[in-house]
C-alpha cells in the first residue's frame, strides 16, 4: 500500500488538521494527541482522514461547487476504505482476537460515512448538512479511533509486532 505524502504547516501536522484548538475558527474538527495510538502509521494515516474529512467540512462552509465537494468526499472516503484495509490487514498477520468486533465495528462507520456522501449528492451544502459530517468525525471516527482502533494498537504494540 502506497503512502500518502501530505503537505504539512511547519507544526508536523498535515495541512487542514488542527492541533488541540490551534485552529479552531475554521473549523470544529480538531486533532487531539490523545488520539494517537503510537503506531505511527495508523497515527498518520488518522491525522490524514481528520484533515480531508475537516478540509471537506471547510468546503461546505465557504459553498465550494458541488463537483468539487463530491470529489474531496471521494478522496476521503478512498482514504478511509484504504486505511481500513491496512487495518484488517494488521489484524488477519497477527491473529487479531477482537477481529469479528473489529470488522463490526469497522463496517458501522463505513455505512455512516457512505451516508454522508449520498447525502451530499443529494443536496446543496446547508448547516444540518455540516452537522451531520462534523457528528460523523467526532462520534464515528473519533470513537473508533478510540474505542476500535486504541485496543488494536495496544494488542499489536504489547506483543512487538509493529
Amino acid at each position: 500500500m502506497e503512502k500518502h505524502r501530505m503537505n504539512t504547516r511547519g507544526n508536523g501536522y498535515p495541512e487542514g488538521v488542527c492541533q488541540d484548538g490551534e485552529c479552531a475558527s475554521s473549523t470544529s474538527v480538531l486533532w487531539s494527541k490523545r488520539l494517537e495510538l503510537g503506531i505511527e502509521r495508523l497515527d498518520q494515516e488518522h491525522r490524514e482522514l481528520v484533515a480531508g474529512f475537516s478540509g471537506l467540512l471547510l468546503m461546505l462552509k465557504q459553498r465550494a461547487s458541488g463537483e468539487v465537494v463530491r470529489q474531496r468526499f471521494q478522496h476521503c472516503f478512498d482514504l478511509l476504505l484504504e486505511h481500513l484495509r491496512y487495518e484488517e490487514e494488521l489484524m488477519v498477520r497477527y491473529h487479531y482476537p477482537r477481529y469479528n468486533q473489529h470488522i463490526m465495528a469497522t463496517s458501522d462507520l463505513v455505512k455512516s460515512v457512505f451516508e454522508i456522501g449520498r447525502r451530499l449528492d443529494g443536496q446543496r451544502s446547508s448547516g444540518q448538512l455540516q452537522g451531520r459530517i462534523e457528528l460523523a468525525i467526532q462520534e464515528g471516527l473519533f470513537r473508533h479511533i478510540d474505542q476500535v482502533d486504541r485496543p488494536l494498537a495496544d494488542y499489536l504494540r504489547l506483543r512487538g509486532m509493529v
